[in-house]
């Protein structure tokens, strides 16, 4: 399993995203969420179109305590995009990310689309797990 992801990882993973498609742009939203937050799965899951405000994300973490996450400029502009253009939503429903039927995302949807999106970047015999995110987050905002 790789520690961490390359940014060749990042670019092939990202370009594997058919961003001509709402489904491409939601994978590309999740995957720029993760690398630029380093939230955890579940707390991607759970997010709502309540808990994007301006250039902020509110989480909601392990100890029910929300916490305020600043957005670098393009991760603001591609959640607004998806949200916005992309998302289609049954009635009443505000989870920020949703299954093709409309559901919210669970953290076992999130395991399929990374290892489906691994093997449609080929990055070799990597594993690449939704922490492998989590773990990149927090090596590349430490080394700044």
């Amino acid at each position: 399993m790789t520690a961490i992801l390359t940014d060749e990882q990042i670019k092939a993973m990202l370009n594997a995203c058919d961003l001509t498609t709402p489904l491409g742009q939601k994978d590309y939203t999740i995957i720029l969420i993760l690398l630029h937050t380093g939230i955890r799965v579940s707390e991607l899951c759970s997010l709502t179109l309540e808990d994007f405000s301006g250039d902020f994300l509110y989480v909601q973490g392990k100890t029910n305590k929300k916490r305020r996450i600043q957005l670098p400029p393009g991760v603001h502009d591609q959640i607004r995009l998806h949200t916005s253009h992309y998302r289609t939503a049954k009635e009443g429903e505000d989870h920020m990310f949703l299954s093709q039927s409309g559901d919210p995302l669970t953290p076992g949807d999130i395991h399929k689309f990374i290892a489906a999106l691994q093997e449609r970047a080929d990055l070799g015999g990597n594993t690449v797990s939704a922490h492998t995110f989590r773990l990149t987050f927090a090596y590349k905002h430490f080394a700044r």
